[in-house]
């Protein structure tokens, strides 16, 4: 397999190289942005794996929270706050991008 340089204003079927990347761009926005998000919350291979209190993620430790017989609902709420607050904040932050992303090749311009 060889690489070669193209020229951004080359046509490569009916779209120049510029449009290609473009597209590619905002398609890796989206995949980093979701795979990430679905990491944040990796809660069974934590509980499962991780011995050290350490390092098991936010999620495990509000899991800790809920007992069998009481739950310490105020404490645990608070910290689904905070939790979630990254991850919100992100997506509203990259919001644009991860949507143009989600519907990129979807429409014919």
């Amino acid at each position: 397999m060889t690489f070669r340089y193209y020229n951004p204003s080359e046509k490569i079927g009916d779209k120049t190289m510029e449009e290609h990347l473009r597209f590619a761009v905002a398609y890796w926005h989206t995949v980093s942005l979701l795979t990430s998000m679905f990491g944040w919350g990796d809660f069974i291979f934590s509980v499962s794996l991780l011995q050290n209190q350490s390092m098991v993620p936010m999620s495990v430790g509000l899991y800790y929270f809920v007992g069998h017989y009481t739950s310490s609902w105020n404490i645990l709420m608070a910290g689904s706050m905070i939790y979630d607050l990254i991850p919100l904040v992100v997506t509203i932050i990259a919001g644009k991008s991860l949507l143009s992303g989600l519907t990129v090749g979807a429409l014919k311009e």
